[in-house]
């Protein structure tokens, strides 16, 4: 093999252990120092892996995975990852939501009280239920029909 190919050879190899070390770097979680909770929705609107987690408007976390929940397949089981020392509690909620009309889902949790039991890593914080565009809707369409009818009845009075 001459010289040449050689140093092809060697260049393409590090090349590819470069990009293996940068996609492993960017793919994996580190949960050193970090506590792991769950929680479930019946929708998740939008959350995935990478998803961050915020707490009183701070970024403390990302979530780690979604998918259907083996005790209830209705319902969508998140798992995230947050720093140690997040004051997350037994009468904290966890809720999807956006940071800004035009900003990609975001998991926040509210902090609860002072005096409520910590939860411990692995175990499951309460959840909120989003109102998604189609409720909303709905809503308005029962609120024009309300006023439709308002009106009906004034006209004939």
């Amino acid at each position: 093999m001459s010289l040449e190919a050689r140093v092809g050879a060697f260049v393409i190899v590090s090349l590819l252990v470069l990009g293996a070390t940068v996609y492993s770097v960017r793919t994996t979680q580190d949960v050193r120092g970090q506590v792991v909770y769950t929680t479930s929705l019946r929708h998740a609107g939008g959350i995935a892996t990478g998803t961050p987690v915020m707490f009183a408007g701070i970024r403390v976390g990302q979530v780690t995975s979604v998918g259907p929940s083996p005790a209830d397949p209705t319902r969508i089981e998140i798992t995230f990852a947050v720093k140690a020392g997040t004051p997350v509690n037994e009468e904290s909620i966890a809720r999807v939501g956006s940071v800004s009309l035009m900003s990609s889902p975001t998991l926040f949790l509210t902090g609860g009280s002072n005096n409520a039991r910590r939860l411990g890593s692995g175990e499951s914080v309460r959840s909120q239920e989003a109102v998604g565009a189609d409720e909303i809707a709905a809503r308005l369409a029962t609120l024009a029909d309300s006023a439709n009818d308002v009106m009906t009845l004034l006209k004939h009075e």
